[in-house]
């Protein structure tokens, strides 16, 4: 199947396709940019049906934005789980069976960052960090509410669900420290599971592309499928987007955050 460049759904189903067949048909003793780990053969998805997307949302009183849905709706989740923590696959959580794993996501980050908070985390955007305890909460709990909220998407992934935002990122997020995955669904799962997607060559790596050892790794005819990332050119969104942009180097950097 030709990859689809426009219809987000056809795009769906070719990484259905291409997945499935590469988790069918490539072997097991090859390098990891090529070859398929051995529990994951034969590995198929398991889409959701539309009222099954419903209760889930009810059950955790949450929206899926509709590329969210979609995903759901078409993969979710595997049929094959590794067993074991050296081995896994990033989409292995399954919304009608992993309730505390979920719900331990959809809490994690904002209880993550109010630690970080009590102690001296503080951004200049929030206004003068007020010394008092309560209310330097308070002050950025009402920050907090008026933040996108986010979803799990798979793993420490969540979806910026903003409806207003033309195209809603993907971010990776542990405690205060946020990696942008993506500028929206397609670009995030062509960024997490491209080594399944079967359009790597086996060619030999340049010298000069070593540095970006995954992409030079990609047939030439699908390198435009990634997304290029410029951390100083990244769209707006709410909130969220000052924890991607901090320096970890040197934290006198973000005073403008």
């Amino acid at each position: 199947m030709k990859f689809p460049l426009s219809d987000f759904i056809d795009f769906l189903y070719w990484v259905k396709d291409q997945t499935e067949y590469y988790w069918q048909h490539f072997p097991v003793d090859q390098p990891v940019e090529y070859g398929c780990p051995e529990w994951l053969r034969g590995a198929k998805w398991i889409g959701m049906m539309e009222d099954e997307i419903d209760s889930v949302q009810e059950r955790y009183s949450i929206t899926f934005t509709p590329e969210h849905r979609e995903f759901l709706r078409v993969l979710h989740t595997i049929d094959k789980k590794a067993g074991d923590s050296e081995h896994t696959f990033i989409f292995s959580r399954n919304w009608l069976e992993d309730d505390a794993d979920i719900r331990y996501r959809l809490a994690a980050v904002n209880n993550e960052i109010r630690e970080k908070v009590a102690s001296n985390f503080w951004f200049n955007s929030w206004g003068s960090r007020p010394d008092d305890f309560d209310e330097r909460m308070l002050v950025f709990d009402n920050q907090l509410k008026n933040a996108p909220k986010l979803i799990p998407v798979a793993g420490h992934r969540y979806q910026v669900a903003d409806m207003s935002l033309e195209n809603r990122p993907v971010l990776s997020i542990l405690g205060v420290d946020m990696v942008y995955y993506g500028s929206d669904f397609r670009y995030y799962l062509i960024n997490e599971i491209g080594q399944f997607l079967n359009i790597n060559s086996e060619d030999n790596v340049a010298e000069e592309d070593k540095d970006d050892e995954w992409l030079a790794h990609v047939r030439d005819e699908y390198k435009h499928l990634f997304e290029p990332y410029d951390k100083t050119k990244l769209p707006d969104f709410p909130f969220w987007k000052n924890f991607v942009l901090i320096d970890w180097t040197n934290w006198a950097n973000n005073t403008h955050l």
